[in-house]
């Protein structure tokens, strides 16, 4: 028979580890936000995959020097009670809008530690240009209805050329929220994007590029700039080779001095260059 004194030390020792573990998870968070505020998204990404293991923890040999690694806790709700508050439900910083790259302006949200991790993980594999590790982590946020991630998940659909996929969730996105919301505005907008991707008049053709003739263009010291001039049969371009216009014959040399010259094509050939003067 175990005694009183026996259960109670067992019970202390899995209180302990709960706090301790709950613990490292914190710190954990707030090493990934720094990280992905510093725009480090692969140590960011390292940081918010410890915290969604359970099982970090038992591989760890040192996360705190007080830490008592005995038992592998699920990241419950509970488990951040401190003093009487849920601090489950914890205001953070919406690091999503990082200027250029989120799509929206930083804002505060409440939400629960593991909806802000998932979250926090899939924009940063978004931002790190991972669009595979992107798009899973995304359809596990939609999956738990989070703020806002149906609009991420289809604009990483974008991402990927799934435009159809896109257009059908930036659609649900749009009819799940009101008009007047920012990021709603916006994926109209996309909507209109992958509309015009899947529009097969606008799919790209193979284009053929074939070396111009040496005797026209690719000829002296330096040919470039070629572009076409009032017409598509004519071309205008910058060459330094014999013939240049030069002020002072005795001190300037022509293949080494850039004038202006323009061609046309003729019979299916392009005419010799003409000097502009």
């Amino acid at each position: 028979m175990i005694s009183p004194r026996f259960k109670f030390t067992l019970l202390f020792v899995a209180f302990f580890s709960s706090i301790s573990f709950s613990q490292s998870k914190k710190l954990w968070i707030e090493a990934g936000d720094k990280c992905y505020n510093q725009q480090d998204y692969s140590t960011a990404i390292a940081w918010y995959l410890k915290v969604l293991d359970d099982t970090t923890v038992l591989k760890t040999t040192s996360v705190l020097p007080y830490e008592v690694q005995m038992v592998n806790m699920k990241f419950k709700k509970d488990s951040l009670k401190r003093g009487g508050k849920d601090s489950t439900k914890i205001v953070r910083k919406d690091t999503s809008g990082i200027k250029g790259k989120g799509g929206k302006k930083n804002d505060l949200k409440t939400t629960s530690p593991q909806d802000y991790v998932m979250m926090q993980l899939a924009h940063a594999y978004r931002l790190n240009s991972d669009h595979p590790n992107a798009l899973m982590n995304y359809k596990k946020c939609v999956d738990r209805n989070i703020a806002d991630s149906r609009y991420y998940y289809a604009t990483t659909l974008m991402n990927v050329k799934q435009y159809q996929e896109a257009l059908n969730e930036f659609d649900k996105y749009v009819n799940s929220n009101p008009a007047n919301d920012s990021l709603a505005a916006i994926a109209q907008k996309k909507e209109a994007g992958c509309y015009f991707a899947l529009d097969s008049a606008n799919v790209n053709r193979i284009m053929r590029v074939d070396k111009l003739d040496t005797t026209v263009f690719n000829k002296g010291n330096s040919s470039f700039a070629a572009t076409f001039f009032n017409d598509p049969l004519k071309i205008i371009f910058t060459s330094a080779r014999k013939g240049n216009t030069i002020i002072d014959p005795k001190k300037d040399d022509p293949e080494y001095l850039c004038d202006l010259y323009w061609s046309e094509y003729k019979d299916s050939l392009w005419t010799p260059p003409i000097n502009f003067g």
